[in-house]
């Protein structure tokens, strides 16, 4: 059966599961998912195929699938074989595994949509109410959608989000870090306002570079713990994202002295993970040390609130 037959009446799902917010789909002029046009885009979805107009876009009109190409980048296979795996048509689950495992695709798209901070977008407000100093590695995207992974990858929405490169030990980027925001910079009230998007590569020794590499520098875990200490030390600080990541950090070659900021965790996750990575280093020659944050159960960044009362 041809996927267009198969997709018939689905659209809506289809469309939502892949990406294009609800509220495009509505019978009514309204924003265009693909060009941005406040008032110019309409989903009729004639005999249930999906089709839709808007009066800028090249082509101007189609079914489900030229929208979902126009959208995301797609060729006609590659769409194809993700709409046939949402409708069982076919043998396709492992025609779109097989298309999943590679993560280029939704990683360009974010690197497309990315802004520089300007002091007045969500990332900006974020960073001053918490009180953090800006980095060059960090970037504002308008519009990222959030999937559940705990919930059979539910949609619930798209958000601002606060976007970082996460590099190899060699300098190479991997993939993105994601915090997600409200339009007033805030954290989404999301399951997990925070993911790292799967990568080219394996992630193991490398680091979010929110500074340059330095002779004297630092590593924590999370973006804000780092830009916190950067702020309180004057240390350039890179960050790790988890403890596990921490663990297997590997400096770059201009480091000479490293301090692990641990996060003083209840369980002592922080400091396992900090100690046996300056465990790792010395035994190999390198000067490093380890502060763990003051208060049991907080990291640097709560440090710093504590030094803004």
């Amino acid at each position: 059966m041809k996927t267009i037959d198969a997709a018939r009446n689905k659209w809506g799902e289809i469309l939502v599961r892949l990406g294009i917010d609800q509220k495009h789909l509505r019978d009514v002029h309204g924003p265009c998912p693909v060009c941005g046009g406040k008032d110019r885009f309409r989903f009729d979805n004639k005999n249930g195929n999906g089709t839709w107009y808007c009066h800028q876009c090249v082509p101007r009109s189609g079914n489900g699938l030229n929208l979902l190409m126009a959208y995301h980048g797609w060729d006609f296979a590659t769409t194809a074989k993700e709409v046939d795996a949402i409708v069982g048509n076919c043998s396709a689950i492992e025609q779109r595994q097989e298309v999943k495992k590679d993560p280029r695709i939704r990683l360009k798209k974010i690197q497309k949509g990315l802004k520089p901070i300007d002091g007045i977008n969500p990332v900006s407000i974020y960073l001053k109410n918490r009180g953090l100093p800006k980095s060059a590695c960090l970037s504002f995207h308008p519009r990222q959608p959030y999937y559940d992974a705990k919930n059979n990858n539910a949609y619930l929405g798209s958000f601002p989000a606060m976007v970082a490169v996460f590099k190899s030990p060699e300098g190479t980027p991997l993939t993105f870090h994601l915090t997600y925001l409200t339009a007033h910079g805030t954290k989404a009230d999301l399951p997990s306002a925070k993911k790292v998007m799967p990568g080219i590569a394996k992630l193991h020794g490398g680091a979010i570079r929110l500074f340059d590499p330095a002779k004297v520098m630092g590593i924590a875990e999370g973006i804000e713990t780092a830009l916190a200490c950067y702020k309180l030390f004057k240390v350039p600080t890179w960050a790790a994202y988890s403890s596990s990541l921490l663990e297997k950090f590997v400096p770059p070659p201009e480091c000479e002295h490293l301090i692990v900021f641990g996060d003083n965790d209840t369980n002592y996750a922080g400091h396992k993970a900090g100690y046996a990575l300056a465990n790792r280093l010395a035994v190999k020659g390198m000067s490093v040390e380890v502060r763990m944050a003051n208060s049991i159960g907080a990291d640097w960044a709560d440090e710093i609130k504590e030094h803004s009362k």
